[in-house]
């Protein structure tokens, strides 16, 4: 009886570790492998890029301030904050020339006591 039960018992934990191991390889098979590309053998085959292509670089664009306009040097920060909490949208208020953030009328300046 209790041999049967081992058995059993034993025949179920092979089953569980083959279709394990069935799955672990059909996962390995279904991955994508990398693009490896093979270099260049003659001057022909070399890539060539047109001028069209290229972009300008970023530190060179100039930045402009959405709200108001204004040129921004890359040190100077635009003033916004997410919409929804784990969002990538963004509101922007605008630059230190155009965003003046609103005081809470609760604090009280020194001048105003």
């Amino acid at each position: 009886m209790i041999e049967s039960i081992l058995y059993i018992l034993s025949f179920g934990a092979g089953i569980a570790v083959f279709l394990y191991l069935l799955s672990l390889y059909h996962h390995i098979k279904e991955r994508p492998k990398p693009d490896i590309k093979q270099p260049p053998k003659t001057t022909q085959d070399k890539i060539q890029v047109r001028p069209q292509q290229v972009d300008e670089p970023v530190h060179l664009k100039e930045r402009t301030c959405p709200v108001c306009g204004s040129k921004l040097s890359k040190y100077e920060a635009l003033y916004a904050s997410k919409i929804v909490k784990d969002s990538t949208k963004i509101l922007i208020y605008g630059c230190r020339y155009c965003y003046k953030p609103q005081e809470d009328p609760d604090t009280k300046k020194k001048s105003d006591i």
